[in-house]
């Protein structure tokens, strides 16, 4: 509990970029205040749990020898959050489990602090981080150096976090933040689901003899270019989002790693009555390239334990479905949306997920 309220209380005081949020139509039009400070309380973070570790007052190592309590613990605080979240809003259907799973409140905030974005950006990311450091420490202890492959999963695991908080600021003009309600199905899977189950190759690593087989050097560089491509896609896209509103600071932002070729200089579009669509960058392959991206790193984090057990790719059997589902809703939602232009996107970038395959 300390942890999760020292998170909010960091939002509320860190120094950071004040944005606007795009108009709610449940509050009128209204456009909501942020403060995205993720990066700062990131490293303040790491900084502050890494302090207490070196001056004996927390060992991280009690994250890996302890895990099953901490998952306990998290488990009972996104159930009982859960709850209380859906307390706060107003009934939306006749089903009690589809509003608590679906949640019945959009915008849930604690003064400037939206707790959506806490959740989806700060909590998941920087628990797994601090659970895969956890068992790198204690794999120093035991075998007197830390395995190639649980430095991949520790580089895996830093870019991943350290994006997610570099990048906070686009979330703020996504789909998610202005029209998704904030239940169960959000609000546990970004306390719990996403650090306790995307860890499952660190956990594996860590309670495994070092392996340190060369082709993990191999599986690093592919690792780096998947990473590169998912980083850069994104930025382009968001970079136009955040173009379309006007925010001009939040465009200057240059957080590391600031990689070539993020921001397109006047990118080919398709001018829809809805909003441009982006034709260019990456999305000129493919209109979901960064989903095959991410499969891309969910095998990679399996593959890093050199298929000695299903249990590291339990996240790409469950992601990639899940990723696929997503791709269906949003081709349907778009579609809706665009009408007879999203047949035009389509036809101007005809594949999905692999360049001139599908």
């Amino acid at each position: 509990m300390i942890y999760f309220m020292g998170q909010l209380f960091l939002a509320m005081v860190m120094p950071g970029l004040k944005m606007k949020g795009l108009p709610v139509d449940e509050l009128k039009g209204k456009r909501l205040d942020y403060l995205c400070n993720g990066y700062l309380c990131f490293y303040f973070s790491l900084a502050l749990i890494g302090a207490a570790h070196f001056y004996g007052i927390y060992d991280i190592v009690d994250l890996a020898t302890n895990f099953g309590r901490y998952l306990t613990i998290t488990v009972l605080w996104g159930d009982i959050t859960s709850l209380y979240w859906m307390s706060r809003g107003k009934k939306t259907t006749q089903s009690w489990w589809y509003d608590f799973f679906m949640g019945r409140i959009l915008n849930p905030r604690v003064g400037i602090v939206d707790i959506k974005m806490v959740a989806e950006a700060r909590w998941s990311w920087l628990t797994l981080f601090l659970i895969t450091t956890s068992q790198a420490v204690k794999h120093y202890r035991q075998y007197g150096n830390v395995s190639n492959e649980l430095c991949f999963m520790l580089m895996a695991h830093w870019l991943y976090a350290n994006a997610c908080a570099k990048g906070e600021h686009f979330i703020v003009t996504t789909y998610d933040m202005v029209s998704e309600q904030y239940g169960f199905m959000l609000n546990f899977w970004n306390i719990c689901g996403v650090p306790f189950v995307y860890c499952f190759s660190s956990v594996y690593l860590g309670n495994m003899a070092p392996m340190n087989y060369n082709i993990t050097y191999l599986y690093g560089i592919l690792y780096l270019a998947v990473y590169w491509v998912w980083d850069v896609a994104n930025y382009q896209k968001n970079d136009l989002r955040l173009a379309r509103q006007g925010e001009v600071e939040a465009r200057k932002r240059r957080l590391f790693p600031v990689l070539p070729w993020s921001v397109l200089e006047n990118p080919k579009v398709l001018p829809t009555p809805k909003g441009d669509l982006l034709i260019d960058g990456f999305y000129q392959y493919g209109r979901k390239i960064h989903y095959t991206m991410d499969i891309s790193k969910a095998f990679l984090w399996g593959a890093v334990t050199h298929f000695t057990a299903f249990l590291p790719f339990f996240y790409l059997c469950f992601f990639a479905p899940f990723i696929f589902h997503r791709y269906l809703r949003d081709d349907q939602r778009c579609a809706k949306k665009y009408g007879e232009h999203w047949d035009l996107y389509k036809k101007a970038v005809p594949y999905v997920f692999i360049p001139y395959v599908f």
